[in-house]
């Protein structure tokens, strides 16, 4: 804060009393400024207990406060002149709040003035409304102690007479109190009259009051009157320009025809320059609208915003207005704020002609967003904006903010109809080449699934005919010839015996894969348990009971294929028996958790670096010497989960088993 006052206002300001740590409201602006009052300019006045009394209760009222006697801040060390200062509240909104808590919440600041005792009382009691027989005395608050002394006037030929004649009258003003005292003192060649004498100054002071009362009273009524008079012709005007503006803004979707309507509705009933700006896409002001009374002010108008462009950043103006959405209402424009803003004489002058009295600027705001503001200025001192024009001028530019968006949503949405028929058009056009594309690879695929079904049959019979063959001269040669074939004769047919066996279970497999890709499946409540248990006895047939445990979870119910499900768990058990049958004891377990069905083993595992390989054909993680299988199984298995819209995945660490995961949509 003191950086800022000492950058636009004062170089050396500062807030004191620095030790003070209550509430802050130092002197900001004191006019004039002349050596006393700078002196002044920064005292918290808060820090002082008269003072805050009287500003606390100018807040918590929101009406005039006077303080008691004081001295002011700028006569300390000067001179002992008593004085008080009247203290009027500001609040950061248009109108007084309602409540002490709204006031204390939304106080801004204080317009106060210091009033010197002597000098304010002499300027009342003037030279000639003195009377050299009658001394005056105002005290501030209770009783007439010396301490409370605001101000005494004694004629000087009082001086060594005794006090004979008192009179005392108590007065009550914006909180505070006062007794005044008139005294006289005792005249030897009238003291048997004093009782007379006393009444004389009573009679014509009532007599001077009722006069002054009735001519006051005359000229209040006539004032009255024509104050009435007035307000009720601008109250029918305003009103007025309230139901023309609507119906204008209502007649048309053109935004800027309608503004400049409701520019031209306010001049010059209601302003004598109005003007309507929006923000331009790069920021600037676009003028939408200008009117004035005189239209060859207009050109000057549009000359001075060419010369002079407002400034973006500037504290107050349409800029501001634009920024923050809060609207400015100056009841008068004071010819120095003008000339603090002027760039150079020319640029004076040119304000100067155009003559600005009173102003008004309210933002075009809805939904949050400030889309506009609207501008009205009166060159007339006669007419100045009142509390009631500022909310005329802000429920214009309300209306007018819903015709602008009004209009801006029209053209928006006939903007998106024609974007939407432009997308509807290539739609048509996608579907119709799409359908183009569907009957073509339609056909592609039905030709290849003709050619898959020829070459699953050739691999049938065209390759298991000759294997038949190896299988069955092999045979023969070892029973018919045997005895006269060496060992090593017996160990190579013994070997070709046991490559036609494993190509013939290669192409089994791969006819089992070709035929559940092309198969359909058919859904129905299947009992997976029931499966998993006849696979694992079938599976387990031939190997030793002692040290095998096969645990399948009962009742677990999903809807399948069930041949396809039988292909699963067949795959997937027999695996698990193959790679668990060195563990001791070997066990297997199916189950499901959480939606999810499960294969786990005790076997050798895998490496989880590997597992992307598990699923592919012909992919293999273990020697086939070890672990002999046609590397399909787990493709197969795949397909039948994939086919079923589930997903399947494996965890493992090598030497702690396995665990197969599947999910059937």
């Amino acid at each position: 804060f003191e950086a800022g006052m000492r950058r636009n206002w004062m170089k050396d300001y500062t807030v004191r009393p620095r030790e003070y740590r209550g509430d802050q409201f130092p002197i900001r602006y004191l006019e004039p400024r002349v050596p006393a009052n700078l002196r002044a300019i920064g005292y918290n006045m808060y820090s002082e207990a008269v003072r805050r009394k009287a500003m606390a209760r100018a807040r918590d009222t929101a009406e005039p406060a006077l303080t008691s006697r004081v001295i002011l801040v700028q006569d300390k060390g000067l001179t002992d002149q008593p004085g008080f200062l009247a203290y009027v509240p500001i609040y950061s909104s248009l109108h007084t709040p309602s409540s002490v808590e709204e006031r204390r919440k939304l106080i801004q600041g204080f317009a106060y003035s210091p009033i010197r005792a002597y000098e304010f009382f002499g300027s009342l009691f003037s030279e000639a409304s003195r009377s050299p027989d009658i001394g005056v005395e105002v005290y501030s608050g209770e009783g007439y102690a010396k301490e409370n002394l605001l101000y005494r006037h004694e004629p000087a030929g009082f001086q060594g007479r005794p006090i004979h004649h008192t009179d005392t009258e108590s007065l009550s003003l914006y909180g505070a109190g006062y007794r005044i005292r008139f005294f006289a003192p005792t005249y030897s060649w009238i003291v048997g009259s004093a009782e007379f004498l006393t009444w004389i100054p009573v009679v014509g002071l009532v007599i001077s009051m009722l006069i002054f009362g009735a001519l006051r009273a005359q000229l209040t009524m006539a004032e009255e009157s024509r104050a009435q008079a007035l307000e009720a012709n601008r109250r029918a005007e305003r009103e007025r320009l309230l139901s023309d503006t609507g119906r204008v803004l209502v007649s048309s979707l053109d935004s800027s025809k309608t503004l400049d309507e409701v520019a031209k509705l306010a001049v010059p009933d209601f302003a004598d320059w109005c003007s309507v700006d929006v923000p331009g896409p790069d920021g600037d002001l676009r003028r939408l609208s200008v009117r004035h009374i005189d239209p060859e002010k207009i050109a000057l108008a549009n000359d001075l915003m060419r010369r002079y462009p407002p400034d973006k950043d500037a504290p107050r103006g349409v800029y501001h207005v634009l920024r923050t959405g809060i609207a400015e209402w100056a009841r008068v424009i004071p010819e120095n704020l003008i000339r603090e803003n002027a760039k150079d004489p020319e640029h004076l002058e040119l304000l100067l002609d155009l003559g600005l009295k009173s102003y008004m600027c309210v933002p075009m705001s809805v939904r949050g967003e400030t889309l506009g503001a609207i501008s009205f200025v009166s060159s007339d001192p006669r007419r100045l904006y009142d509390e009631e024009d500022f909310r005329i001028a802000q429920e214009i530019g309300t209306r007018a903010a819903i015709a602008l968006d009004n209009a801006r949503l029209y053209e928006e949405a006939q903007r998106e109809i024609a974007e939407r028929a432009r997308v509807e058009d290539q739609i048509r056009e996608l579907n119709a080449s799409l359908e183009k594309i569907v009957e073509d690879r339609t056909k592609e695929l039905r030709a290849t699934n003709l050619e898959l079904e020829a070459f699953c049959y050739s691999v049938s019979h065209d390759l298991r005919t000759p294997l038949r063959s190896v299988d069955g001269f092999s045979k023969a040669l070892l029973e018919d010839y045997g005895e006269q074939l060496p060992p090593e004769a017996h160990g190579y047919l013994e070997r070709v015996r046991k490559a036609n066996q494993r190509m013939d279970e290669l192409i089994t497999a791969l006819l089992t894969l070709s035929r559940i890709t092309r198969a359909e499946i058919v859904r129905e409540n299947v009992n997976l348990s029931e499966i998993a248990e006849s696979v694992a006895q079938e599976a387990s047939r031939d190997l030793p009971k002692e040290d095998l445990q096969i645990i399948v979870q009962p009742d677990m119910i999903a809807r399948a294929d069930a041949r396809m499900v039988h292909i699963v768990f067949d795959n997937l058990i027999s695996n698990a028996l193959k790679f668990s049958m060195r563990s001791q004891p070997q066990v297997v377990e199916v189950g499901r958790r959480a939606g999810v069905f499960f294969v786990r083993d005790n076997g050798v595992g895998f490496n989880p670096h590997y597992r992307a390989k598990l699923f592919a054909p012909f992919e293999r993680l273990h020697n086939p010497k070890e672990f002999p299988g046609t590397g399909v199984g787990l493709a197969t298995v795949q397909r039948v989960v994939h086919k079923h819209g589930g997903e399947i995945w494996a965890e493992s660490q090598e030497g702690e088993g396995a665990t197969f995961y599947f999910t059937l949509s």
